[in-house]
């Protein structure tokens, strides 16, 4: 989705993808296994793409703040102390991007490759589309 007409420009600054052109989303909650697998197929598709990653963690037990921080420091995590619902966490993620264009992800999905590129093409030729 391309930010809407009216929204505050993007924020920059304190590792908040400078100048991407797309913010990937995702609000992740006790599911560790399916989170690293999303996170890894994003990072893998981003190749010259200036992609920003924002994982929102609704206080997971299992690790999954932890996990993200350890193996992806260039992803931006924004770790809550409690659950405050995915429509919150994802609020806070949109808050937080910086991108042209916003990708909403569930944890569960692993981007085929090239996903990401194709998304930004088509979202570029067809401004009225999202």
């Amino acid at each position: 989705m391309r930010r809407p007409p009216g929204s505050p420009p993007p924020r920059t600054g304190e590792g908040l993808g400078v100048g991407a052109l797309l913010s990937v989303i995702v609000v992740g909650y006790n599911r560790r296994d399916l989170l690293e697998r999303c996170v890894e197929s994003v990072m893998a598709d981003r190749g010259d793409l200036l992609t920003e990653l924002i994982v929102v963690d609704n206080a997971s037990h299992d690790g999954t703040a932890a996990m993200v921080a350890e193996q992806f420091p260039e992803v931006r995590l924004i770790a809550n102390d409690r659950n405050v619902g995915y429509g919150q966490g994802l609020n806070q993620g949109i808050q937080a991007a910086s991108g042209e264009y916003l990708l909403v992800l569930n944890q569960d999905i692993v981007l085929k490759p090239g996903a990401l590129a194709e998304m930004v093409g088509f979202a570029a030729q067809h401004p009225e589309a999202g």
